[in-house]
């Protein structure tokens, strides 16, 4: 009675009986060496079928049922294995890995995979047969591409602060000759020539250029609305409320009073 079940074969009280329909067995071959040092790796799926002839039965039964009484999808696996996996790595070798992982060179790797487990095959009572389906991948090129998109990356990071240094010393620059040209002017009448655009960028700018090399901390205090805010260095905000009858304040100027130092803040 022909098996159905996921067997290839079994003996029963000395008869052999057979799978009918050939079954989808897959082997996984790892560690190939491409023609330029990568690793990659090969899933090769096809259908195997017991053949039944009487030639073919006896060796089949030689190959597999010399100590066992059913052959197992996992039996045929582990006898094909090193044959598969020596043409494989034979083949491997011959193109570089980007080759390899383009889609027409699964073709190539399953038709060679599938001849030289026919070749097998034939001395073991059984054959392989289409279709067959090959999956290649390789974890070391996939690796180096990370790795190639992280210096990207990095280069487009280093160029983007090479660019934002150049616009910052233009802003300073543009601040320079505006200041020159008026020296009578306080920095926040200056400011307010520079463009809405670029005035924030050109505060940042100004207070970076201003900052001490030292280590010291450096703060600013500014007026508006109806209050005082200061900024520490670490950007910390600290916002004062100034009595409402006064008025908004509009100016703040640096001074002293009776030795010690205050803001007038008009």
């Amino acid at each position: 009675m022909p098996l159905t079940g996921g067997d290839i074969a079994r003996r029963t009280n000395g008869t052999l009986e057979l799978r009918a329909q050939p079954l989808r067995t897959r082997w996984t071959i790892t560690d190939l060496a491409t023609s330029d040092g990568h690793r990659l790796h090969c899933t090769f799926t096809c259908s195997v079928a017991a053949v039944d002839r009487t030639a073919d039965r006896q060796m089949l039964a030689e190959t597999f049922l010399a100590s066992r009484e059913v052959v197992e999808p996992a039996d045929i696996v582990f006898h094909f294995q090193p044959v598969l996996t020596a043409a494989a790595a034979k083949l491997a070798a011959t193109k570089p890995v980007e080759e390899w992982l383009a889609a027409e060179s699964e073709t190539a790797m399953g038709d060679a995979l599938l001849t030289a487990g026919q070749s097998a095959a034939f001395a073991c009572g059984l054959e392989l047969l289409p279709p067959v389906n090959v999956q290649l991948s390789s974890p070391t090129h996939q690796r180096s591409r990370f790795e190639l998109m992280e210096r990207q990356l990095t280069e487009r990071r280093s160029a983007g602060q090479l660019e934002h240094f150049q616009r910052a010393a233009e802003l300073l620059k543009r601040f320079d000759d505006l200041r020159g040209a008026s020296p009578a002017l306080s920095v926040g009448r200056v400011l307010d020539a520079v463009s809405d655009a670029d005035r924030g960028a050109t505060l940042q700018t100004l207070l970076m250029a201003a900052a001490p090399s030292h280590g010291a901390t450096a703060t600013l205090w500014m007026v508006g609305g109806m209050g005082l805010a200061r900024i520490g260095a670490d950007g910390a905000v600290e916002s004062y409320e100034l009595p409402a009858d006064v008025g908004p304040p509009r100016s703040l100027q640096a001074s002293e009073w009776d030795g010690h130092p205050v803001w007038l803040i008009g």
